[in-house]
């Protein structure tokens, strides 16, 4: 690999995540790109769990269109991203070099025919022309980041007590030791005996992990916090699919 020089890099970018890197993406060449590699010597190599480069030995005559495929593994990437209209079963089209961030919401074109075997979610069209090779051979390669937007919605909780761990409904507190979340006073829950619920004040982006560490407690006599549960966890999206529009909700008992 000592000959050869990064000409080109692609970098799959998701709020979702931590660091903004995506796992469930893979990048990879069509038969057509592949053939096309092989002719000009051309190497794409996975350089990061979410970043991909295309490496020249040398610069050709002639300017050259590469196909890749962008596919998606997570089968609950629709419930995470922002994406109005997104359709799963639809292909997308995306040309390259673009600006050095693409929206994929929104600059993501639909493909004008259906998804046929092995298109993925999004073919990409690369334009190898001249400024492609002028920035490389400057020693500044081109590079794209392909961003998603991560849905914000509210939390919902609903807290069933065990036998004999009634507590009154104004006693109640869902507390973030960390600060980050805030909600609602509980309220009584007309479909479930004894059960309260509570919904964050804001909306909170969706995340893998959270900075967050919620915990459910109820307030004594003198006003001192009787801990409940000490590790209440962030609610999943699409567990409960009856959830209200934005709100991704979690049932727990205590």
């Amino acid at each position: 690999m000592k000959n050869y020089r990064e000409l080109f890099r692609v970098v799959v970018e998701h709020d979702y995540y931590e660091k903004g890197g995506c796992r469930a993406f893979s990048l990879a060449l069509t038969s057509q790109g592949l053939a096309l590699a092989k002719r000009r010597g051309f190497c794409f190599k996975q350089m990061a769990d979410n970043e991909w480069a295309l490496l020249y030995q040398k610069r050709p005559a002639l300017t050259d269109d590469m196909t890749l495929i962008l596919s998606c593994s997570d089968a609950s990437f629709p419930l995470y991203t922002q994406w109005e209209g997104y359709a799963p079963y639809a292909v997308y089209d995306l040309e390259l070099p673009s600006h050095e961030t693409v929206e994929a919401g929104t600059d993501f074109v639909p493909h004008k025919g259906g998804r046929g075997l092995g298109m993925g979610m999004c073919s990409i069209l690369l334009h190898l022309d001249g400024t492609l090779y002028d920035a490389a051979e400057a020693g500044t390669p081109m590079r794209t980041a392909i961003h998603f937007k991560a849905r914000a919605t509210r939390w919902s909780y609903l807290f069933i007590p065990r036998e004999g761990r009634e507590f009154a409904t104004g006693r109640l507190r869902l507390e973030d030791e960390n600060g980050h979340v805030a909600f609602s006073d509980f309220v009584d829950d007309s479909a479930s005996p004894n059960a309260v619920s509570t919904t964050s004040l804001d909306e909170i982006p969706l995340r893998c992990s959270y900075d967050c560490k919620l915990r459910l407690v109820a307030l004594d006599a003198n006003d001192r916090k009787i801990v409940l549960l000490a590790n209440v966890a962030p609610p999943e999206p699409g567990r409960f699919l009856d959830a209200p529009q934005g709100t991704i909700h979690s049932i727990c008992y205590y």
